[in-house]
């Protein structure tokens, strides 16, 4: 597949970027960019706490465990969040020109 997205420059990559919002696709998937975005925020922050507590505290290994794996679904969700925004804004791209 093409990949017009990654030519761009910065400037150009942000314009296409709000122009693939501005359609209908665009908008609901905008809402789903931000509960992600969100969740991954979350994540990320509470396994945080639950490694720092576990240092504090140190109750049980199984602390160290659900932190990192919520520390690893947090990276996972912003990092497919990416991934997502640019395939859909490339495609948007690569069908706007035709």
């Amino acid at each position: 597949m093409k990949n017009k997205f990654q030519r761009l420059s910065k400037e150009e990559k942000q314009k296409a970027i709000n122009d693939y919002y501005k359609t209908t696709s665009g908008e609901e998937n905008k809402k789903r960019f931000k509960r992600i975005l969100i969740y991954g925020i979350i994540c990320i922050v509470y396994g945080t706490y639950v490694i720092i507590e576990q240092i504090i505290n140190n109750v049980s290994n199984f602390n160290y465990a659900f932190g990192a794996t919520l520390l690893i679904a947090g990276l996972f969700f912003l990092i497919a969040r990416h991934r997502v925004i640019v395939q859909k804004v490339n495609n948007y791209l690569i069908k706007k020109k035709k």
